[in-house]
């Protein structure tokens, strides 16, 4: 009976084509962020006082804490997209989003405040730039997730939407000006609670079936 079970199942055996390992898989979705923010860059121009920004340490520690947390989030979810892979993995991309956060949390003097960017054209601005590389960077992601067998939905999910949270983030310094404390909070640690939020949401009806 055994040999007749493995003979049954060979005959319907077809060609399984390996995926690449995760860190390539990372490095091809952040090629294609990279790509979204070029595209972006030619329909939008930076903030306005870039210059005054690039010479402000906090500033430059949201943005490359967002960025680096982008990168290490992205790599802890595709490697725990690999059966038998440690959930430890959720832990690497926590010490940049530490930074990020604590970042946010603690800017202050170096904001120019001449100009108001929480007036409703500038909220429309923020949250259009949140859909227009947010979506796309979380439908690839889902695509790239789905096609691993993801065993730990929720938490490679939650992982997926920290990546781009991180990137959406990064955008959103570099091209909007964003002066008043509680909306920068809210674009941060918002936008970072809110993709992860989703991810776990549609974890279950996007990730398990593959697995399964």
């Amino acid at each position: 009976m055994t040999t007749a079970l493995i003979e049954s199942l060979v005959a319907v055996a077809v060609p399984v084509r390996r995926l690449p390992p995760p860190w390539l898989r990372a490095l091809q979705w952040l090629g294609f962020a990279a790509a979204m923010l070029a595209v972006f860059s030619l329909s939008h121009s930076f903030r306005y006082n870039i210059e005054h920004c690039l010479r402000a340490p906090l500033w430059l520690a949201m943005c490359v804490g967002a960025a680096m947390t982008a990168v290490l989030a992205a790599v802890a979810a595709l490697e725990l997209g690999v059966p038998g892979r440690s959930r430890r993995w959720a832990l690497l991309p926590m010490p940049t989003l530490a930074v990020w956060l604590c970042a946010v949390a603690t800017r202050d003097t170096w904001i120019d405040t001449g100009r108001d960017a929480l007036g409703w054209s500038g909220i429309a601005d923020c949250l259009a730039t949140v859909v227009l590389i947010g979506v796309p960077l979380g439908i690839a992601m889902a695509i790239m997730l789905r096609r691993a067998a993801v065993l730990q939905p929720a938490l490679t999910a939650a992982l997926g939407g920290v990546a781009v949270a991180g990137v959406v983030s990064a955008a959103l310094h570099v091209f909007h000006p964003l002066h008043a404390t509680l909306w920068i909070l809210l674009s941060n640690a918002g936008i970072a609670a809110l993709f992860a939020g989703l991810g776990v949401l549609i974890a279950p009806r996007l990730l398990v079936p593959a697995a399964r």
